[in-house]
């Protein structure tokens, strides 16, 4: 009866934080279409059968915010920087999103420039020449006890694609 109740005063207070720490923004994975319109306060774009799309800032940049939701609740979420305003800035821009998540998360458990040419490696102040020329891809990858955010930068079919994704931790079954 004593371990009985030294396991229930040890993992309460466990269980009490696993239930209110949001895995992206204000939500938890599994939330329903009504409990994801109710707590999310950024501009409403439209409601489709796979999710929502809402519009906000990030760090003073356009950000759209796309939630998909299937019959489980919510599955996955991601925000898309695609109204950078110079070329420069997505490097910049990179760079402070990248060590806002280091500050909130920790270290990434994968950081890594994938260059095909190193013409402009060695040269910083060239790195957005290198990423619209579609030299480099920047990933940089997340983990936390019930969600992996990848920060992803590249140029795709001479189209700058620039996220961040959130995904839940599939279990063995492959529920959220």
């Amino acid at each position: 009866m004593k371990s009985l109740f030294r396991l229930a005063f040890f993992l309460t207070p466990l269980l009490a934080l696993s239930s209110t720490t949001p895995d992206f923004r204000t939500l938890n994975w599994g939330m329903a279409r009504e409990q994801i319109r109710a707590a999310e306060d950024a501009e409403f774009v439209k409601e489709s059968v796979s999710g929502f799309t809402y519009n906000d800032t990030i760090l003073n940049e356009p950000t759209r915010i796309y939630y998909l939701v299937d019959e489980r609740g919510l599955y996955e979420a991601s925000c898309w920087f695609d109204e950078i305003p110079t070329p420069q800035r997505f490097i910049s821009f990179r760079a402070e999103l990248e060590q806002t998540l280091r500050t909130k998360y920790g270290e990434p458990i994968k950081d890594h420039e994938y260059w095909d040419d190193y013409i402009y490696f060695d040269d910083p102040e060239n790195h957005w020449r290198a990423l619209f020329q579609g030299q480099v891809f920047y990933l940089s990858r997340w983990q936390t006890h019930t969600t992996l955010i990848d920060l992803s930068l590249a140029n795709r079919d001479n189209e700058i694609v620039f996220y961040i994704l959130y995904e839940p931790l599939k279990s063995s079954n492959n529920e959220i």
